[in-house]
């Protein structure tokens, strides 16, 4: 169970690995997105709309595996949301069934404070991808000021997109899962993994 889909980037890695995978994200639009990727990709996903905060109530089943990538759980700013959040993963598990989450590295980004991205180019020159930071001043949340500029019949156009994050440290996240009734909660960093962000792994026993 993918419980933050997005367009579908891992749903449907996993299931061109043969996983047996459903799928669900907030947004209604992204959710359409990932169905036509899926189906221009030959895979079955069963694709649905729901907050991570509500899957007791969104979704049927239990799962093996219930999956949140790319930094999606630090959508949620308070800790309430965050207690909800898991408490949902946590019923939408099977006995001795795993959580998995990829989240920036915030332990060290608090430190660092970073205010912009490496500018990404793409589509040969014709797109250019970058973010600016702006940081609250305790260092607990961030907004994320996204730009797109992108040459379109000759001319340069920008699209930008805001939204907040919070900066979950590492031992914030083992709390609350521990206090969730998660048990063995393990990180995994991109030095052994080679996966982009660090990896925390729970289990319901």
């Amino acid at each position: 169970m993918d419980c933050s889909c997005g367009i579908g980037t891992q749903a449907i890695g996993l299931a061109k690995y043969g996983y047996n995978v459903s799928a669900t994200d907030v947004s209604p639009d992204s959710v359409k997105r990932a169905e036509k990727e899926a189906a221009s990709r030959g895979v079955n996903i069963n694709f649905g709309v729901a907050d991570f905060r509500s899957l007791d109530t969104d979704l049927t089943g239990v799962f093996d595996i219930v999956l949140s990538a790319d930094n999606a759980i630090p959508h949620l700013l308070t800790d309430g949301d965050l207690h909800k959040a898991f408490q949902n993963i946590y019923t939408k598990l099977n006995r001795n069934g795993l959580f998995i989450a990829t989240i920036r590295d915030y332990d060290a980004l608090v430190k660092e404070r970073p205010s912009t991205t490496q500018p990404r180019v793409l589509d040969k020159g014709k797109r250019v991808v970058f973010q600016v930071w702006d940081w609250a001043d305790d260092g607990k949340t961030y907004t994320t000021n996204q730009f797109i500029v992108q040459e379109m019949n000759g001319e340069w156009k920008t699209k930008h997109n805001s939204t907040p994050y919070r900066a979950l440290l590492r031992e914030e996240m083992n709390n609350v899962l521990r206090a969730t009734g998660f048990m063995d909660v393990e990180w995994h960093f991109p030095a052994d993994t080679g996966y982009y962000q660090p990896i925390v792994t729970a289990r319901k026993l």
